[in-house]
């Protein structure tokens, strides 16, 4: 039996495959994802869709719904707080 958290992580796997094939399907224009990579190797991953996607905004804020929103990002443990996140923030929001 699957715990819970491993039932949640293995949904959060499917959303990020969706929100890959949501950016390649729309070309980065619904949703867009940014991989930091050293020598073939990922070492962390940012995306950036549209807030309307997000029900909590919806919710309490909708007057930003048009704006974007920073997803999810994700790091390997061995390179964390080597600013590699906030160089794709920066690229990101170059973009």
């Amino acid at each position: 039996d699957l715990t819970s958290f491993e039932s949640e992580m293995l949904q959060e796997i499917e959303v990020k495959k969706a929100y890959v094939k949501d950016d390649l399907s729309s070309n980065g224009e619904r949703r867009f994802l940014l991989l930091a990579e050293h020598q073939g190797r990922v070492l962390g991953t940012l995306s950036i869709g549209a807030a309307d996607e997000n029900d909590i905004i919806r919710e309490r804020a909708p007057e930003l719904s048009h704006l974007y929103e920073l997803g999810t990002a994700f790091i390997l443990p061995e390179v964390q707080n080597k600013g590699i996140i906030t160089k794709l923030i920066e690229f990101m929001r170059l973009e």
